[in-house]
């Protein structure tokens, strides 16, 4: 039986891949994701305004907008916005825990735990904007999704999953179809949801291409300013309208997120990367580096590599351990085990980067014995690959 000096797993590094992004939100230049390793805001594109320079912290949810971006903390689900005029909106955000929060182009809605909905009207920098929309009068009730368009906004009522819209209705954006719904968004003039039966209809303006959604059975839609995204029950995802900057071209693959800013789309794969196509002016369509899942080169060597002569002594031997990884860099590596038939080794820290210790320059009897040093080498993106170091004593000189 072998004798194995070994750590225990739960004090080494993960092993599985990175971790990825959630809670996707792309807005008018500007887009953010929230980091599944530690729940830090990532955002990329424009940033005149500061609104793509997140505060620290874990957060729960991120919601992009044009000057602004705000978000819901992990802890306690209170709100946090930054960028431009964020005092203005901070004041129709729930004062306690915040379930969602819609950024329309000149107003901001949002949810309360509880479902209460809170919207203001148009905002400081709308100078063109009709006074006359009473964005602030919210239908009464509890709903379970907002979503805020250029001057108006709908929501999804809790309980009976039916919509209701409010705001300008020139060409028929607030005026939603009957039926139940799962997922609803709005653009500037069209309004799009998908249905608890997984059908998808858009409203609205006749001019904008929103109006002709693919057919199809799809869980969720985002729809842009001019163009609208939707992601398919087996994860595809469907673009459809205006397509000047190739922003309705979707790539192909199986994602669990999307989202429609101004010309640009991202999208969030299933193995947490980030996908963005289309205008990409500001940066908006260059997301982070994706997520490394390609494990390192680990390799490692022993010096001596046989122990001779048979003396029954500890012999220092030194290991000498490479991780090379062209993607994110390497991480590190940690010494797993020394194993051998017999308990002969000293000096050896495992599970740390010890590359050194003793071996005993001894047999039983007249086989060979072997010692196996188990190195595991990590990139920075936390994939691991493991390598093995052997060191030899021979039965007689010359015979490994």
């Amino acid at each position: 039986m072998l004798a194995v000096a070994a750590l225990l797993a739960s004090a080494l590094p993960a092993t599985v891949q990175a971790a990825g992004y959630r809670s996707l939100s792309a807005g008018a230049t500007h887009a953010c994701a929230i980091r599944l390793d530690d729940d830090a805001i990532v955002c990329w594109g424009s940033n005149d305004l500061g609104q793509a320079s997140p505060p620290a912290g874990r957060y729960a949810a991120v919601f992009a907008d044009g000057g602004h971006t705000c978000a819901t903390r992990l802890l306690d689900h209170t709100a946090a916005c930054w960028g431009s005029n964020v005092a203005y909106y901070e004041r129709f955000l729930p004062a306690g825990a915040v379930a969602s929060i819609a950024d329309g182009v000149f107003f901001i809605c949002s949810l309360s735990a509880d479902g209460r909905l809170l919207c203001s009207d148009k905002g400081p920098t709308c100078d063109i904007c009709d006074d006359g929309v009473p964005l602030s009068q919210t239908p009464p009730g509890t709903f379970a999704a907002v979503t805020a368009g250029y001057d108006h906004a709908c929501a999804i009522r809790n309980g009976d999953a039916t919509l209701v819209c409010w705001g300008d209705d020139t060409f028929g954006q607030a005026s939603p179809p009957p039926g139940t719904f799962a997922s609803i968004s709005a653009g500037y003039d069209v309004t799009c949801g998908v249905r608890v039966d997984h059908a998808l209809l858009c409203w609205g303006l006749p001019a904008q291409d929103h109006l002709r959604p693919p057919p199809g059975s799809f869980t969720t839609v985002s729809a842009g300013p001019s163009h609208a995204c939707a992601l398919r029950t087996d994860g595809s995802i469907a673009c459809w309208g205006r397509n000047s900057f190739g922003e309705a071209n979707a790539p192909p693959g199986s994602f669990t997120e999307v989202s429609s800013g101004n010309g640009y789309a991202c999208a969030i794969r299933v193995d947490g990367s980030l996908a963005c196509w289309g205008y990409n002016g500001y940066g908006e369509a260059d997301p982070p580096d994706e997520v490394d899942t390609t494990p390192p080169t680990v390799r490692c060597g022993a010096t001596p590599a046989v122990l001779w002569p048979r003396n029954h002594k500890l012999v220092p031997v030194a290991v000498d351990v490479a991780v090379a990884d062209a993607a994110s860099g390497p991480g590190g590596f940690r010494l797993l085990a020394v194993a051998s038939d017999a308990d002969d080794q000293q000096g050896w820290a495992i599970g740390t980067a010890d590359t050194a210790g003793f071996l005993r320059a001894e047999t039983s009897g007249h086989a060979v014995r072997r010692y196996t040093l188990r190195y595991r080498g990590f990139d920075r993106a936390g994939n691991a690959s493991d390598c093995t170091a052997t060191v030899t004593v021979p039965a007689n000189r010359g015979r490994a």
